[in-house]
């Protein structure tokens, strides 16, 4: 059964982001004291109890209507979710109570609403028993089901989510969770959308998903939350994640923007494949290589995305361009690359079989003996110092935990397998087996039971 959907909406700064926190059961949605930092909805599948049974459901957290800044955009956004949602959840700041903004956010949801779909007011922040709440004014509004939390500690959740459950079970869509289903990692292909603000991420994740999903403007920091689709490409599924731009440390404001860049990283190591969108109007900086190494640190694969060639082809070719851009991004030089236009939908036809073909090669596998009898000869071609390889395995990337492939020597001296050895083992290993896209881990250990002297390194 599909999972219903329950979406949570108010004006800014009412705590909508922390109730849906709260709800989910972590912390996933920026929570900051400052009003409008969501901009984008987000999704998030939650799992409750309803008597003896275990249900799955989705809740949708969105941007406050009547804010400042993007509140076409939000209500946009909001307007579809109010369509393709089965309950409706509105909060409202007990301590302010209803105001003028609190009124027409109701008279707007009222227009976007079926007449059939329950509606629940939420009044939170009621952090004591003490706390007045004055309900008239919301019943003179057409309210009628009220709930009075403390989404900051805890307070009155559980009779929430009851309520929420009591509707679902009375419009029969209570979606139950069969008891012996194994937990999965996430069970699709996730792909992170990374680079500096203002490159057009939030552009290709609307181009990719089909429609206006992240609220796409010239302003840099627009996107805050990462916010997360399911979008097939080729027919294959995909969880797409849009995450907000990477500023110089310089440039990060406290809080918000702080947040926003640790949510980047966490987004990466959820990440099977990393999309970096590079701006063809400015080419790669040293910001594009600073994020370039949060990749590699994620160990997840990797492809290049030179966005707005538009405004550059026939200017320079592409073969010159590509050149100049692995250059300074050497490290990354296993990294195929792709030239696109988000915003014309240019060259995303080929992005399919390229990401078929990154995932093929980074689930590959090597035969022990094929790889044993290769490491021979090329440890006779190059090896400065003269170390002894004893073994050599190789532990290929796992789609349930999501690591990288690993080579791992065994040899009489780790100090003599110099890291001229390293790099070119690894060259070796791609001109051989592939790996395309893929950071491959190596580990040198001395052999035998002695304490191991060790390093690891990324390739």
């Amino acid at each position: 059964m599909k999972r219903a959907r329950i979406l949570i909406t108010g004006k800014p700064n009412v705590g909508k982001s922390s109730l849906f926190n709260r709800l989910i059961g972590r912390k996933r949605a920026l929570v900051h004291n400052l009003p409008g930092v969501t901009r984008d909805s987000l999704t998030e599948q939650a799992k409750w109890f309803w008597k003896t049974d275990e249900i799955e459901l989705d809740l949708v957290d969105t941007g406050g209507i009547g804010g400042e800044t993007f509140n076409e955009e939000i209500s946009q956004q909001v307007q579809y979710a109010v369509e393709h949602s089965e309950i409706l959840v509105t909060v409202i700041d007990c301590r302010s109570g209803i105001g003028p903004l609190d009124k027409e956010v109701i008279n707007q949801l009222r227009k976007w609403r079926r007449k059939d779909q329950p509606w629940l007011t939420v009044f939170n922040k009621v952090d004591t028993p003490q706390t007045e709440v004055d309900e008239g004014e919301a019943s003179r509004l057409g309210l009628n089901e009220f709930y009075f939390v403390s989404a900051e500690h805890g307070l009155g959740i559980e009779d929430l989510r009851q309520g929420i459950l009591q509707h679902l079970a009375d419009m029969k869509l209570l979606s139950v969770i069969p008891e012996g289903t194994p937990e999965k990692r996430n069970g699709i292909t996730s792909l992170a959308i990374v680079g500096r603000p203002n490159v057009g991420k939030s552009t290709l994740f609307n181009a990719l998903l089909g429609r206006e999903r992240s609220i796409v403007s010239p302003i840099a920091g627009t996107t805050t939350d990462q916010v997360d689709e399911v979008i097939h490409i080729q027919d294959q599924p995909y969880c797409l994640i849009d995450t907000a731009g990477v500023r110089k440390k310089s440039k990060t404001e406290q809080g918000v923007e702080v947040l926003s860049v640790l949510q980047t990283k966490k987004a990466l190591e959820k990440a099977d494949v990393a999309l970096l969108v590079i701006d063809a109007e400015v080419g790669p900086t040293d910001q594009d290589e600073k994020i370039a190494g949060m990749i590699e640190s994620a160990r997840c694969s990797v492809i290049l995305l030179v966005n707005k060639w538009d405004t550059q082809k026939g200017q320079v070719p592409e073969k010159e361009a590509a050149k100049w851009i692995r250059g300074k991004l050497g490290f990354l030089g296993y990294a195929p690359l792709l030239f696109i236009s988000a915003k014309k939908k240019a060259g995303l036809d080929q992005l399919g079989d390229l990401l078929a073909e990154v995932l093929r090669q980074r689930y590959a596998r090597i035969p022990t003996k094929d790889l044993t009898d290769w490491i021979k000869v090329e440890m006779g071609k190059y090896n400065p110092k003269r170390a002894k390889v004893y073994t050599t395995y190789f532990i290929p990337a796992s789609e349930k935990s999501g690591s990288a492939p690993k080579l791992v020597f065994q040899v009489n001296d780790p100090r003599r397998f110099h890291y001229s050895v390293e790099r070119h083992l690894i060259n070796g290993v791609r001109d051989s087996w592939g790996f395309m896209g893929t950071p491959i881990r190596v580990t040198v250990r001395k052999s035998g039971r002695l304490k191991a002297f060790a390093r690891s390194v990324t390739k």
